[in-house]
């Protein structure tokens, strides 16, 4: 997640396009909210727009705008109202053959035609977009090559859950703090047995998923979490492929190698303390 906030804050100062793009679920739309943060246009609210399948005068003319004809009025372009901001454009994925095309134009010249139309505009919007990408799927399986091509080099890919394990404390700390609307919230109390039980799960829908969890573990009476406790929240979200579950050793494991063996870094990832990390790495005769 660090990484992830360093790249929205390097990205955020340059005037470039950028792209956000991984699972659905993965925290996209946050991330691209993050980036207008960082930039020089934070104090202009950025504008939103969703691409959904639909007619082109809904989808490529309410972005670009469209011609007028004999029974409507011209329609104004999103890029022509958001000049001086940046355009939040949310699952670029969807957007029509013709739409992605068109957007590629306008990040390679800053001027874009109206739909039915032959004038040239010209807008200053920065473009901000997400696209979602299945697990195992790379961003050329939605999106057209030219205008991916536009975004080489200014992009953030949003890991899944499963590959940002060492999140997890973290992640359910920022949520617990959200569901109870207070940011000093205690961190709810998790045995070891939880937290493996957290890191065997595929998380399909990734933190849109964890969220939901947090949002009913915060409802319990009793805030000391096993793995009992968690198996029927689990058991009742989307289907998974089924997974192994860690055994506490390779938990601990794959904890290390995630910090690079630095043991303060490992334990505090992995919701222990240093003694007790270091008594499991004695017992379960890890690094021996």
């Amino acid at each position: 997640m660090k990484r992830t906030l360093e790249s929205a804050r390097r990205l955020g100062a340059s005037s470039h396009p950028v792209l956000v793009w991984g699972e659905a679920g993965s925290g996209k739309r946050r991330i691209a909210s993050l980036v207008h943060a960082f930039s020089d246009r934070k104090h202009v609210k950025a504008a939103l727009f969703h691409c959904r399948p639909g007619p082109a005068i809904a989808t490529v003319g309410a972005l670009f705008g469209a011609e007028r004809d004999e029974n409507t009025k011209r329609q104004l372009s999103l890029l022509e109202t958001s000049s001086n901001t940046a355009v939040l454009l949310l699952h670029v994925d969807q957007l029509s053959r013709d739409g992605q095309e068109r957007l590629a134009d306008y990040l390679e010249t800053g001027t874009f035609t109206l739909l039915n139309g032959l004038s040239v505009l010209r807008s200053t919007a920065r473009i901000i977009a997400t696209a979602t990408v299945a697990r195992g799927a790379g961003l050329q399986s939605v999106i057209r090559p030219r205008l991916l091509a536009l975004f080489a080099g200014l992009d953030i890919e949003m890991p899944a859950l499963p590959d940002r394990l060492e999140d997890l404390p973290q992640l359910i700390q920022h949520f617990t703090a959200e569901a109870k609307g207070d940011s000093n919230a205690q961190m709810l109390g998790m045995e070891n047995s939880a937290f493996l039980a957290l890191a065997g799960h595929h998380w399909p829908s990734n933190l849109r998923e964890l969220r939901q969890i947090v949002n009913q573990l915060v409802t319990l009476p009793d805030t000391h979490i096993t793995s009992e406790v968690l198996r029927p929240l689990l058991n009742t979200s989307p289907p998974s492929k089924p997974t192994a579950p860690f055994s506490e050793r390779e938990w601990i494991i794959e904890g290390l190698k995630r910090n690079r063996l630095h043991r303060g870094k490992t334990a505090r990832s992995l919701g222990l303390s240093r003694k007790t990390l270091y008594n499991k790495i004695k017992k379960l005769r890890i690094l021996e």
